[in-house]
């Protein structure tokens, strides 16, 4: 009997993919002076206020809780009276809480720092406080126009609208939001891109296809558009070229490296795979389907027991990793410990119960433990999940011949050779 499958673990596209542009910027490192500024605002409340600012430019989050939506729907509007092109301030809907999210455009000297860290924490902590829906001072509103210039574009209210529709699931009203915000600012790349992220989620990928199209038109130097729009290609050549030119771009992009690996593996260069999965994990260490796609290399070269420390490494990043505990059991089964192999098909089943591979594999072990009913119980049911599955009906086949079955294993040889010649 002949067991023989693996699996990548990787080769689904799903929206957990994509890369939303204004948010998903690589982290960089602390700011230099932002110890020195908040050292410089003295009250410790409002120094609790501020929660980080971990990029070189500043990304600053302040926390606070509110009571309904009628007060969240105050904040959006409060907040973007204090943002302009420069300085953007978004108010994001969590159960139980708001996250207040400012975003910075270099350069900036130290005094417009710390004004802009005093007055927004001033302006927020004075709008948190208050419960029923109304201001009681837009005094520091009225210091931030003046200072900071207008108010927000309307297109980037409907951006973020879109972002937190999304979030919500609601798909058609966050392409609306998208649309709107396109409509606003035609030029609008991250709406282009963050539209057609929603558009593939609905299953229109040709629609997402001309967002993306756009989104690179408008912006050719944008690696997370190049990575959403590989997603849609189904051509490998292509897929190639768009993570290629994501990488590019940037050379900190973990996820396009993962990717572009996926497909070296699938044309057989399992060199220029490694290369690319050594250097994905090097940026993120906790990339768990990455370690798969090594432990499958690994076998390849036939470095069994190093395939097998590699999907470990995958299992203990995430234990729900239900193709990991698949690829861990095939290597276990070959090298011969078929009770370890069985609690993994066992777990394989119980994280994905229609998996038909996994069921083929457990009524392999069945067949050699010689419990035969078992075995033809999960050739079955791998059957029943996957009727153009031919090594089930052959193996299948073998069972029934061991059990003397002859009838039943001429009909299952011959609808494995069927199957055989029609693919």
């Amino acid at each position: 009997m002949d067991l023989g499958i693996l699996k990548c673990g990787a080769c689904k596209a799903s929206i957990c993919d994509t890369q939303d542009i204004w948010w998903n910027n690589p982290p960089l490192e602390k700011h230099p002076l932002f110890d020195e500024i908040i050292n410089r605002i003295d009250d410790k409340e409002k120094k609790n206020l501020v929660k980080s600012m971990n990029r070189i430019v500043g990304i600053c989050e302040l926390y606070a809780v509110y009571d309904s939506d009628e007060f969240l729907k105050d904040c959006q509007t409060y907040l973007a009276k204090v943002s302009n092109d420069y300085i953007r301030v978004v108010v994001r809907h969590k159960n139980g809480g708001g996250d207040v999210y400012i975003r910075l455009t270099p350069p900036f000297p130290l005094i417009s720092y710390l004004f802009l860290i005093e007055s927004l924490v001033r302006c927020c902590k004075e709008l948190f406080e208050f419960r029923d829906g109304k201001m009681r001072n837009l005094s520091e509103v009225k210091q931030m126009n003046e200072a900071l210039g207008e108010g927000v574009l309307p297109s980037r209210i409907y951006y973020e609208k879109g972002k937190n529709l999304y979030d919500m699931k609601k798909m058609d009203e966050a392409i609306a939001a998208y649309s709107k915000a396109i409509e606003l600012e035609p030029s609008y790349c991250e709406a282009y891109n963050n539209r057609g992220i929603v558009l593939n989620c609905k299953g229109e990928p040709e629609k997402a296809l001309e967002d993306y199209n756009k989104a690179i038109e408008l912006n050719p130097y944008n690696s997370a558009v190049y990575y959403n729009r590989a997603h849609l290609w189904d051509s490998k050549e292509k897929a190639l070229e768009d993570y290629n030119k994501a990488i590019e771009i940037n050379q900190k992009f973990h996820e396009a490296y993962q990717k572009r690996a996926s497909i070296f593996y699938e044309y057989g260069e399992m060199d220029k795979a490694l290369m690319d999965l050594n250097k994905a994990i090097e940026l993120n260490s906790n990339l768990f389907e990455a370690y798969n796609y090594r432990g499958l290399i690994w076998l390849d070269k036939g470095e069994k027991n190093q395939a097998l420390a590699e999907f470990n490494r995958s299992l203990e990043i995430n234990p729900d990793f239900s193709t990991g505990y698949y690829n861990r059991a095939s290597v276990l089964l070959e090298l011969g410990d078929l009770e370890k192999a069985l609690l993994d098909f066992n777990k394989t089943i119980e994280l994905a119960p229609n998996d038909s591979d996994a069921y083929y594999g457990r009524g392999f072990i069945w067949y050699h433990k010689d419990k035969l009913d078992n075995a033809i119980s999960d050739f079955s049911m791998a059957i029943k999940i996957n009727p153009h599955f031919s090594k089930v009906y052959k193996n299948r086949g073998y069972v029934w011949q061991k059990k003397g079955e002859r009838d039943k294993a001429s009909a299952d040889f011959r609808k494995a050779q069927e199957l055989d010649i029609n693919q």
